[in-house]
């Protein structure tokens, strides 16, 4: 998939509780030549909302327009994120989610298949 986003996007933002130093840089690797920001929880261990999550990775980015930024996530805490920092904000169906989850948050788009996310990020292009 490396390829196909790099097409689409010039920048990927990986944003989770969950990453550590280790899987961070993992994550950023996938990419590729892709510009990235990984940005997740603190060292301490203490876990942040998605919203100063994300608003940490647009800082890191340079505060680009946020309306021109798409979140891509699979819980509602990823949609929340997104829309608090004024981002596009697309789920996919492939995750954690529980039933209704992503329906009940309303997201910008929802996807099914990878090939669908694609398809939305070109059309936002």
């Amino acid at each position: 998939m490396r390829g196909r986003v790099s097409a689409v996007n010039s920048i990927f933002i990986g944003a989770s509780n969950q990453l550590g130093e280790f899987e961070s840089g993992a994550t950023a690797a996938l990419l590729g030549p892709v510009g990235s920001v990984v940005a997740g929880g603190v060292a301490d261990g203490i876990p942040r909302s998605k919203s100063t999550i994300v608003a940490d990775a647009l800082g890191q980015l340079g505060s680009p327009d946020p309306s021109r930024v798409v979140m891509v996530g699979d819980r509602r805490h990823d949609v929340d994120g997104g829309r608090d920092n004024g981002c596009v904000t697309v789920a996919v169906t492939w995750g954690f989610a529980e039933e209704g989850e992503l329906a009940a948050v309303g997201p910008d788009h929802v996807v099914h298949r990878p090939a669908e996310l694609l398809d939305v990020l070109r059309s936002l292009g």
